[in-house]
């Protein structure tokens, strides 16, 4: 099937859109941010996530297959990846919640270095690139000139900040009720990260 211009930007909505609806660190560390902080720092660590999600999938274009090749062979990488989220997971679903959200951490890191890491760190977004991106050039005659990735990822860019807004916009509406407590937020963020370490520990160990 020959793909036009539109096409692109079409497919760019719909991947991202279908990779970021699902509960992930991301989203849910948006909607932490908006309840603790506010919509503002929330959208700079958007900002950062959209940029990042634009250079994993300009990096499944281009080296998918080497990608998945270098995280299969390296073990440790693997070992040391599953190991961050299980204990970012129980670290969240043990720490005490506070009485009331605080706005100011001992440690200052911007949001937008948070978004970028927490991004980064989170194998199922390139692995679910390189699947996507995979299944879309074997349906699409898909080739990627200069104007057809710009269109791309302009589509990849804007549609995972509207995501990401959204989010940030309905959790908005929860700070009257999670004013008193971090808690519920804690313990869905940890439970969502300490699901994504535990599956990738046991496709490490068992498939």
């Amino acid at each position: 099937m020959e793909t036009t211009l539109l096409t692109y930007f079409f497919i760019a909505i719909a991947t991202t859109i279908a990779g970021s609806l699902p509960l992930g660190p991301v989203n849910l560390s948006v909607v932490n941010i908006t309840v603790k902080k506010s919509m503002r720092k929330a959208m700079e660590f958007s900002m950062s996530a959209a940029i990042v999600e634009i250079l994993i999938a300009i990096s499944a274009i281009y080296f998918g297959k080497c990608i998945e090749h270098f995280l299969t062979s390296n073990s440790w990488i693997q070992i040391l990846i599953f190991s961050v989220f299980i204990g970012l997971g129980l670290y969240n679903l043990i720490r005490k919640a506070n009485p009331k959200l605080r706005t100011n951490d001992s440690l200052q890191v911007s949001e937008f270095v948070r978004g970028a890491f927490i991004s980064l760190i989170n194998p199922q977004v390139i692995i679910f690139w390189i699947f996507v991106l995979t299944f879309i050039s074997q349906e699409f005659e898909t080739m990627f000139t200069p104007l057809n990735l710009l269109v791309f990822l302009l589509g990849v860019f804007i549609t995972k900040l509207i995501v990401l807004f959204s989010f940030s916009k309905l959790s908005y509406f929860l700070k009257d009720r999670l004013k008193t407590s971090s808690s519920p937020i804690n313990k869905t963020m940890g439970i969502v990260l300490l699901v994504i370490g535990l599956v990738q520990a046991y496709r490490f160990f068992i498939a």
